[in-house]
Parts: structure tokens; C-alpha cells; sequence
């Protein structure tokens, strides 16, 4: 009876601890989808280095970050309530195997979007920029007129990575200007929704 309630009382600790070292990801996308309509500002573009401005999807159902090693992209992290994931290659339309995203050049990538299938379904496309945006005087642009194509579908990362500190770095940048700034009524009224989602 007494190993019988060691046991017991064993496996609930196991229990709460891989419960505890769970990642927020419901709470870190909740957090950061109420952040930026509040910390929507030029700096928080700007003051970046790694990850690039999130990109939401037309149904606000998912924010993709991308993560770049100086003019390369390296991963692209796409986090919905459900699930965060890493991608890091990408089948290119016509193609039969999957590329590395580090081996896509600027201009493609500038010319491009890129595309995975959320769990509700609707297929996420997007453009990828680098932290900051692109160098207008550097790379050409196609005309604001043009759409660009699809150019191939996100392919998941087979090793497990870190799928974290993209979204929490975005967050504490922007958590960082707000209490840093003061704040027009509209952002005000999106942060104090922010601020209670945040509190995890």
C-alpha cells in the first residue's frame, strides 16, 4: 500500500513538472496577437536584428516570424494557439525535393511567397523580409503594382529546435517600447487588453 501511494504520488510530480515545462504557446500567441495593434510603431519595426517584423495571417489565426543569420534566412517559426513550429526548408513548385531556406537568394525570396496548411485548414501564404525590411538601394523591387508568386510550401524541421525565443523576443520588444512611450487612446485601449493576456 505504501509503494502503492509513493508511486501514485511520484507520477503527479512527473505529472506537474512536464506540465510546467510545457511552452505557453496558447498564452505567448494570445500575448503577442493583443500586442500588435497596440505597439503597431516605426521603432518596433526598426529595432531588430534577428527576427523579422511578424507577419499575420488574413484570419488572425496564425503570426509567422522569420529568423535570419545576416542576409540569410535560417527558420521560419509559424505559431498558432494550437502549436508553435520551425521550418526550415521549403519544396519549390515543381520541385521533388525540399531546399534549405539559408540557400534561397534575396531576390527570389523578393519576388516570392512562401506557404504551409494551418490545422483549420486554410493555407497561410506570405512574404518573408529580412529584420527591418529590404534595402531598396541595394536590391531591386518589383513594382508596387505586381503580386508576387507562390513559390513553394514550408517544410518542418526534422530535428527538434528552439520555437520559443522568437515569439518571446517580439514580445519583450514590444512590451519594452510600450513602457517606454506614451501611448495615443487607441493604443492605450489595446495594451490594457494586452497587459491582462500577457500576464502568464
Amino acid at each position: 500500500m505504501t509503494n502503492l501511494r509513493m508511486n501514485q504520488r511520484k507520477s503527479i510530480v512527473v505529472l506537474a513538472l512536464c506540465w510546467l515545462s510545457l511552452p505557453a504557446v496558447a498564452d505567448d500567441f494570445a500575448c503577442l496577437q493583443a500586442l500588435i495593434p497596440a505597439t503597431n510603431h516605426h521603432w518596433v519595426a526598426t529595432h531588430r536584428s534577428k527576427f523579422s517584423l511578424p507577419i499575420v495571417s488574413p484570419s488572425g489565426d496564425a503570426i509567422a516570424i522569420a529568423e535570419w543569420d545576416h542576409e540569410h534566412l535560417t527558420n521560419i517559426f509559424v505559431y498558432t494557439p494550437k502549436s508553435s513550429k520551425r521550418f526550415d526548408r521549403m519544396t519549390a513548385l515543381g520541385a521533388t525535393q525540399a531546399q534549405d531556406l539559408r540557400g534561397l537568394s534575396v531576390s527570389w525570396l523578393k519576388e516570392h511567397l512562401v506557404a504551409t496548411k494551418l490545422e483549420s485548414f486554410e493555407i497561410f501564404q506570405f512574404q518573408v523580409e529580412p529584420p527591418g525590411g529590404w534595402d531598396k538601394k541595394t536590391v531591386s523591387m518589383r513594382t508596387t503594382a505586381s503580386v508576387a508568386d507562390l513559390g513553394g510550401w514550408l517544410v518542418e524541421g526534422e530535428k527538434a529546435g528552439d520555437v520559443t525565443s522568437a515569439i518571446q523576443e517580439e514580445i519583450h520588444l514590444r512590451e519594452t517600447w510600450v513602457r517606454n512611450n506614451n501611448l495615443d487612446a487607441t493604443r492605450f485601449k489595446a495594451w490594457s487588453l494586452a497587459e491582462k493576456l500577457c500576464r502568464h
